[in-house]
């Protein structure tokens, strides 16, 4: 009888000791995908490429385009990391080069597919952008068949008008909503354009796909 209680009144003093880390919670990580079957979550305003039966490419009468999705994520906290991976083709003498936002498009940072990067800006309204470009009009487009976005939303940082940044640091580059300064700035990266731009900097990840859901 006494070891009975005794073990009971050991079981309840871990319980109260342990309960506090075990209630800790973690950033969860959400995923989003878009197989471009429809312009819902484009924006039509700031998309110049050609989007036709699932696919994005150049506009026929363009060396580059740009498309822009519009806010595909907006959770109550912060959004503090996003890795996209695409599905796409590119022709020699082609390219696609993407960005993410985390503040509806006020700063871009171009990533590569398949890398996560962490945000220095604090939002909660996730987007991508692409920019389509080739050397010249008569050559076969680039496209692009597939987004998948992966995404972590802090469980501490609540966004607010208090806390909502717009950076200008040199890890990323602000573009604002101008696509056509998107895509000079863009080619210019790549000596066929004006200004500068600073890469962004990379950590590998693992990329669970799908429609938007919550990855465990």
């Amino acid at each position: 009888m006494i070891n009975t209680i005794r073990y009971i009144v050991i079981t309840l003093v871990l319980g109260l000791i342990f309960s506090p880390i075990m209630s800790v919670k973690a950033d969860q990580i959400f995923a989003y995908s878009d197989d471009l079957s429809s312009t819902y979550n484009l924006n039509m305003g700031q998309t110049w490429a050609k989007v036709s039966s699932g696919r994005a490419s150049t506009a026929d009468d363009s060396a580059s385009s740009g498309i822009a999705s519009s806010v595909v994520a907006n959770p109550l906290r912060a959004i503090v990391s996003a890795r996209l991976d695409a599905t796409d083709s590119r022709p020699s003498s082609t390219r696609i080069i993407y960005f993410v936002s985390n503040n509806n498009g006020f700063n871009w940072v171009q990533v590569d597919s398949g890398y996560t990067y962490n945000f220095e800006t604090v939002g909660n309204e996730l987007r991508w952008k692409a920019v389509i470009a080739r050397d010249s009009q008569v050559v076969m487009s680039a496209y692009i068949d597939n987004i998948y976005l992966s995404y972590t939303v802090s469980d501490t940082i609540k966004v607010s008008q208090n806390n909502y940044s717009y950076s200008t640091s040199s890890t990323g580059s602000v573009f604002g909503g101008d696509t056509n300064s998107l895509v000079c700035r863009t080619l210019s990266n790549l000596g066929m354009g004006c200004g500068n731009a600073n890469p962004a900097q990379y950590q590998r990840s693992v990329f669970d796909s799908g429609n938007t859901h919550l990855i465990l």
